[in-house]
Parts: structure tokens; sequence; C-alpha cells
């Protein structure tokens, strides 16, 4: 009877190990193999370009391999400063015209506040120069008689101003007075009782 032996395991976990370091290396091979199948026509044109024209095809192609990292680095660079200059002008366009509204929002607000001031500046200096040349006039004119004049046709015309905004309101209080009259009118009604009709319902 043949003595059997139990595998170790340190020589199992090696075993292990190395098949799936074989795998690994199988499924390299085989993306070369299937990256070679890719580049195999460009392979071919540069060897046969290599053939004929050796130093032109060597020099290309150091030139190319050496040039390849600067022209992806400008271009990246170029592209990079390109949407950052596009980002920051149209930030700064967007504040700019922030900017401006508002600039010239409290520059009309200004305005107007300082023509609002010179309205009531004006209105005040207008009604105290006519007043005051009216009693200039009426004192050349009457001598001291002039005031109480002066004085009684100011009175005339704030008088007036009250009379017509009094009037003005007076339609709608009348409206309302007619309005109440005709209730109380319709309230006091007395109805009348008539013993002659009484008698023709009896009969």
């Amino acid at each position: 009877m043949a003595d059997e032996r139990s595998p170790h395991p340190a020589e199992e976990r090696l075993a292990s190990y190395f098949d799936k370091s074989a795998e690994i290396v199988r499924g390299y091979a085989g993306r070369f193999e299937d990256s070679y199948e890719h580049v195999k026509p460009a392979m071919d044109v540069w060897n046969e370009s290599y053939r004929k024209y050796p130093v032109i095809t060597l020099f290309v192609t150091l030139f190319g391999s050496l040039s390849l990292l600067p022209v992806l680095s400008f271009l990246g660079i170029t592209v990079f400063t390109i949407a950052t200059l596009a980002f920051v002008a149209v930030c700064s366009v967007g504040a700019a015209s922030i900017a401006s509204v508002f600039l010239f929002a409290f520059v009309l607000l200004s305005l107007l506040s300082g023509l609002f001031l010179f309205s009531i500046l004006a209105t005040i200096f207008g009604v105290v120069g006519y007043l005051t040349f009216r009693l200039a006039t009426l004192i050349r004119a009457d001598g001291r008689a002039g005031v109480l004049e002066w004085a009684e046709e100011t009175k005339g015309h704030i008088a007036r101003g009250r009379q017509l905004r009094a009037r003005e309101a007076s339609p709608a209080k009348d409206q309302n007075q007619a309005e109440d009259s005709e209730g109380s009118e319709m309230s006091h009604v007395v109805v009348k009782h008539d013993p002659d009709a009484d008698e023709k319902r009896i009969d």
C-alpha cells in the first residue's frame, strides 16, 4: 500500500498564487495581442518607411514622441485659459451690470429727492413772494388800510379753497342724507284701516 501524503498548506498557497499569476499574464498577453492587431498596420507602415528613409523616419519618430507632451500641455493650458477668461468675463459683465443698475438707481433717487426739496422750496418762496408783492401793492395803493385788505384777501384765498373742497365732498353727503330721509319716511308710513272694506268682506 502506497504512502499517500496530503499536500502542505504552503504548497497549496503557492500553487494558487501561481495559477492567479498565470491567468493575469495570459490576460495581459491577450490584451497586448489585441492592441498589436490594431497597431500592426501602423507598425508595418513605420517599418516600410524606416527601410526606405531610415534617418528621416527616426528623426520624425523622435521629434513626434518628444513633442507630444508639450503639444498636449499647450492644448490643455489654452483650453483652461480660454474657459477661465470666459468665466471671468461673464462674471465681470454681470457684476458691472448690477453695479451700473445700482449706480443709476442711486443717481435717480438723489435727483428725485433734490427735485422734491426744490419743489417744496420753490412753492414756499412763490407763495411768500406773491403775498409780499400783494402786500406791497396794497400798502402803496391804500396805505395802512392795505394791510387789513391784504389780510382779508389772504383769508379769502384760504376760505375759497376750503369751500371748493367742501363743495366736492357735499354731493356724497347729500346723497347719503337723501337715502336716510327716504328710509325714515318709509318707516313712518301709517296703514289706514278701511271699515267699508271689512263690511264688503263680511257680505
